[in-house]
């Protein structure tokens, strides 16, 4: 029971950021069968053990049970980074198969990937200085090819949006970046100290 326990806790960390297509139904399927296992070793443990040694018998359930808990506390702690409040939220494009970028007021970002089965969601630290925006990290797969980023207009031949462009460390745009597109900004509706 403690490896099963072991590495539902680490699957649940890694993949905490990561969706796939039907996977919530497979997650509640291996969460109602790891239920009805702890079910079972609690029955096998209550009809083996003796009234007056109660120690050891119990351990299995007990570990399960550990488990549990600290499963739904990685996730609850896991789930609790996407609670900040978004400034700036920009977007490659308005299908299915989108990368977006969304600045929070606590200093953070979340750079996420979207495709018709999966998603993958990337969180780091920023900082922003009028329209110049740094990451922490300067790659970020084959979308972020820069860790300077600059908000500025731009003119698709119909409407001029304010963009989010990608540029090096001497404020050139790189051309081969991709470009997000604003969706909101709420920099001036509350504090960034917050």
């Amino acid at each position: 029971m403690g490896l099963v326990g072991l590495v539902s806790l680490c699957l649940a960390f890694w993949t905490a950021d990561h969706g796939y297509l039907f996977d919530s139904i497979i997650y509640l399927v291996l969460e109602i069968g790891a239920g009805l296992f702890l079910l079972w070793t609690l029955y096998s443990d209550w009809n083996t053990s003796d009234k007056s040694y109660i120690n050891r018998p119990w351990l299995p359930s007990l570990t399960g049970f550990f488990f549990g808990i600290a499963i739904l506390a990685t996730l609850f702690i896991l789930s609790g980074r996407d609670n900040t409040r978004s400034i700036l939220s920009f977007t490659t494009g308005q299908d299915l198969n989108s990368v977006s970028i969304d600045f929070k007021t606590d200093g953070t970002y979340k750079l996420g990937s979207y495709t018709k089965r999966a998603s993958s969601i990337l969180h780091g630290k920023y900082t922003m200085i009028d329209s110049i925006i740094t990451l922490d990290k300067n790659r970020i797969g084959k979308i972020i090819q820069s860790c300077h980023l600059l908000i500025r207009p731009y003119d698709n031949d119909t409407t001029v949006v304010r963009s989010l462009f990608q540029v090096n460390e001497h404020g050139q745009i790189l051309d081969s970046a991709p470009v997000f597109y604003l969706l909101f900004d709420h920099r001036n509706s509350f504090s960034l100290s917050n």
